[in-house]
């Protein structure tokens, strides 16, 4: 196993209590948690994770996640089924679970929604956007995505499904960029998110699409929010600084409030975004915040230090607190071999680098850095962790997560028991709340090129490991 270093700025490292495995802990410490049936309360201190694996049934089941809400997490499959015509790309599902019971197989799953438009291809599931008020009515309505979705004669252009209500089949409506926007391979809906833009109590939807736009610099769409659900067209299109191609604006997006104001703001990845005309495809990312005019351009902008070099800075963004304190983490699977996760604040108006998460000297056995998520739980009630998915991670390819605690802590290394040589561990990662009711957050981790058989011969039904 690799070792890892983390440069913390303000950050102090202090060692804390990690296992995992098919069996709890039965150890009487005080600090450890015992599976008693209680609710866990402030002065536990540390967690033991129960894992499971669950399977689905083809199509890059584990591609994608998402909290939910209270009483729902879904998973992603943007290609299914196993049973699937050879040849055929079916269209995709999204898979609903119901909270306070630990699934124990893909057909659990409550509720199973597809694209109503069914096109094969269509990629839905890729993304899912979690649930947004979306009508007004103050029941929460699913986004999903179909990125690879075609409209008329654009191929691979993208649409957004949405389900009012938050669990119809079929969509109730089926967002897309219209003509004159709308091009080929804009995969538009490959970043979606939910914020009320203007403070009118109505969710408003945001989707990236990175090859969108003029140039194939990126585009990201909003569409308001309102009774009876969003119009057809989006009400506001942000676009890169900069009109040059390649900047991928929109392949990320995240809600927080970053500034501290008490009001959402919304954050863009573009993982070649350029600081100025001079500087390479570093990537970027870009803050608009609530109040301000978001149709002159960003309220601030994020570059990383060196300009010279493309390091996809930017391919994901997420916003997170940690003791009191929000925290922007920008991933950057280029920076060096491995790939690297940098940490922010924003005061006074200006970013302030507080971490950066790299693999101790460059360990090549950690590459294929995909994807980050944070879990608020993962060290004991209030003790979170920031995670790094390595999907390729090992000699075997196995995959693992590394789990960085925050605001202080010493790395962990999360792995699936048994391991499975190949099994892109770590693909997808993603914080899901409380799936079993013992009040701590749990995490799920996505193994979606999983092989049932040899390479040759067998079948690749995707899965999920649960960590609870």
């Amino acid at each position: 196993m690799g070792r890892y270093v983390v440069k913390l700025g303000l950050l102090a490292a202090a060692l804390f209590l990690f296992a995992c495995g098919e069996a709890k802990n039965s150890d009487t410490d005080d600090d450890a948690i015992v599976d008693d049936g209680d609710a866990v309360t402030d002065a536990d201190t540390a967690r033991v994770f129960t894992q499971r694996r669950i399977l689905g049934e083809g199509g890059f089941f584990g591609i994608s996640a998402s909290a939910g809400n209270d009483d729902y997490f879904a998973i992603g499959a943007h290609y299914a089924e196993l049973s699937a015509t050879p040849g055929e790309n079916p269209p995709g599902k999204v898979y609903l679970y119901k909270k306070g019971t630990v699934p124990s197989a893909v057909t659990d799953a409550e509720t199973v929604l597809t694209h109503p438009d069914e096109r094969p291809g269509a990629g839905f599931g890729y993304t899912i956007g979690g649930y947004c008020d979306l009508t007004c009515d103050g029941t929460p309505d699913l986004m999903v995505a179909a990125h690879l979705d075609s409209v008329g004669t654009t191929p691979n252009c993208g649409t957004i499904a949405l389900f009012f209500g938050g669990d119809a089949d079929p969509a109730t409506a089926v967002l897309s960029l219209p003509d004159g926007v709308r091009k080929q391979s804009d995969v538009m809906g490959q970043s979606l998110a939910c914020i009320d833009m203007d403070g009118d109590g109505c969710g408003d939807l945001v989707a990236g699409g990175q090859n969108a736009g003029p140039n194939d610099t990126g585009l990201i769409a909003v569409w308001k929010g309102a009774a009876g659900g969003p119009a057809a067209e989006p009400a506001l299109y942000l676009e890169a600084q900069l009109a040059e191609n390649k900047q991928y604006l929109g392949a990320s997006l995240a809600v927080g409030d970053i500034d501290g104001d008490g009001t959402p703001d919304l954050v863009a990845g573009g993982w070649g975004l350029k600081k100025d005309a001079e500087s390479a495809n570093t990537g970027g990312v870009y803050l608009y915040k609530t109040g301000d005019d978001w149709s002159q351009g960003p309220s601030a902008t994020l570059f990383p230090e060196d300009g010279t070099t493309a390091i996809g800075f930017g391919s994901k963004v997420i916003v997170f607190t940690a003791d009191a304190t929000t925290y922007i983490a920008v991933m950057a699977p280029d920076y060096h071999t491995t790939g690297a996760v940098f940490v922010y604040t924003f005061t006074a108006g200006a970013f302030t680098l507080v971490a950066t998460l790299v693999p101790a000297d460059n360990d090549p056995l950690a590459a294929d850095l995909a994807d980050i998520a944070f879990a608020p739980d993962f060290g004991g009630k209030g003790k979170g962790a920031l995670l790094a998915g390595h999907k390729y991670y090992g000699a075997d390819s196995t995959g693992a997560v590394t789990a960085y605690p925050f605001p202080a802590g010493t790395p962990a290394l999360l792995r699936p028991e048994p391991p499975v040589a190949g099994d892109t561990f770590g693909a997808m990662v993603q914080g899901i709340g409380d799936i079993n009711g013992d009040g701590l957050s749990d995490i799920v981790v996505g193994t979606p090129e999983h092989i049932e058989g040899d390479f040759e011969t067998g079948t690749q039904p995707g899965g999920i490991v649960l960590f609870y």
